[in-house]
């Protein structure tokens, strides 16, 4: 069947996919104070993991650890754009070591709330962690970038593969997921969405968004489709 295009008002932008559902982690819906924070719990690891080499680790990264950390406190008030540029010149000069590595996301993080999608995906191509969940995020927020660079292909390619590597968990997976429907979307692409969230239903029945069920979301995209 030949999908119905939606009404104006039911147009979704691909530019505004990532402020409703992740600016700086993952937002579902146009409630941002309800979301699941995806990059707030990247850095909040990455700060922990930060303090823990700080100061029970080998001392002789405690000049690249005191860099990492002046950043912050030099720039503080800064914008985006500045703390980005602040982060990155520490994540070039000290590449490969921890305190580079975070100072690397970091980077990103501001990058991406800057609008800097490209040096974003960059600096978060310089970060890499054994922690799987920690890496499931990064990878969410490598697929946002895509999405608003309008590299859909490569988008759900990222989206994919953390549902993927998150099968067994019930938050993360569905959320990217959902993403992959919402790019599908916004693209007038409703059989493609559809099937992704009746995927969602069969493999995670109790997921809901602020208590919106899947069944919800698949009456929807039937509707479009004329079904």
């Amino acid at each position: 069947m030949a999908e119905n295009k939606k009404h104006p008002e039911e147009e979704t932008k691909i530019e505004q996919l990532n402020d409703n559902l992740t600016k700086a982690g993952v937002k579902v819906e146009e409630n941002k104070k309800t979301l699941m924070i995806i990059v707030g719990a990247v850095i909040a690891v990455g700060l922990l993991v930060a303090a823990y080499f700080y100061f029970f680790h080998n001392p002789g990264i405690d000049k690249a650890f005191d860099a990492y950390g002046k950043v912050e406190i030099e720039n503080g008030t800064a914008s985006e754009t500045a703390k980005a540029e602040a982060y990155k010149k520490v994540a070039d000069q000290y590449e490969g070591s921890d305190a580079g590595k975070l100072a690397a996301l970091e980077a990103a993080e501001n990058y991406y709330d800057a609008g800097n999608y490209k040096a974003a995906l960059a600096y978060l191509d310089k970060f890499d962690t054994s922690d799987d969940i920690l890496a499931a995020n990064v990878q969410i927020m490598k697929g946002d970038c895509y999405v608003n660079l309008k590299k859909y292909p490569e988008a759900i390619k990222e989206f994919e593969a953390v549902a993927a590597s998150q099968a067994d968990n019930s938050e993360i997976a569905p959320r990217a997921l959902l993403k992959i429907a919402t790019v599908y979307e916004a693209q007038n692409k409703n059989n493609e969405a559809l099937g992704i969230y009746e995927r969602i239903k069969k493999d995670f029945p109790a997921f809901n968004v602020a208590g919106m069920s899947m069944d919800a979301y698949i009456e929807r995209a039937k509707s479009r489709l004329g079904k």
